[in-house]
């Protein structure tokens, strides 16, 4: 087993260490965006409005449809929704793409190789910083599409990136003077 601990990152401190778990699980994140919508689709959820099925005030038999009725089927259409599981819900609410899932995966993947050099490096100021700013970009992103864009809401998707992202961001920040010298 010990032989195995000296490919872990020698420098002092947990935070080595979590770099390169978190970049590993990065890395794996990555490689399962290019093949699957899954996970993306769960950071994403979008509204209860499916957004790939024609709405029904588009369609030439809705223009004598009675507002009462279109309120009932769009009613009726949330209520259906709402029974549905919320893997089925998201993939027929996300506004994710199989493009957007891919460049989520490109973006990951690129987040997971700078942050494995930041474990291995950790006292190179330059290096830090170019990690702790995959931090900073990375929780702007999620949370504004939370906040801002409400392409994302709080749940199972994306607690844990919201949680890594500003978690180790502040952690970053508050250890700078412990690894990098000024």
């Amino acid at each position: 087993m010990n032989h195995y601990l000296e490919y872990l990152p020698q420098h002092p401190g947990l935070l080595p260490k979590w770099l390169l778990l978190v970049s590993v699980t990065a890395i794996g994140n990555a490689i399962q965006a290019y093949f699957t919508m899954t996970y993306t689709q769960q950071i994403y959820p979008g509204t209860w409005e499916p957004i790939n099925q024609p709405s029904s005030s588009i369609s030439s038999s809705s223009t004598s449809t009675s507002t009462s009725e279109k309120e009932g089927k769009s009613n009726n259409s949330k209520k259906d929704l709402s029974k549905l599981s919320n893997a089925k819900r998201a993939a027929l609410c996300s506004p994710a793409t199989p493009l957007s899932s891919r460049t989520l995966g490109t973006w990951t993947f690129l987040s997971g190789v700078i942050r494995f050099y930041a474990a291995y490096n950790i006292t190179d100021p330059i290096i830090y910083q170019i990690a702790l700013w995959t931090y900073i970009i990375a929780s702007w992103h999620f949370v504004s599409e939370w906040l801002i864009f409400r392409s994302a809401s709080m749940g199972r998707g994306l607690a844990f990136p919201v949680a890594v992202g500003v978690g180790s961001m502040i952690w970053m920040l508050s250890s700078w003077g412990y690894y990098v010298e000024s």
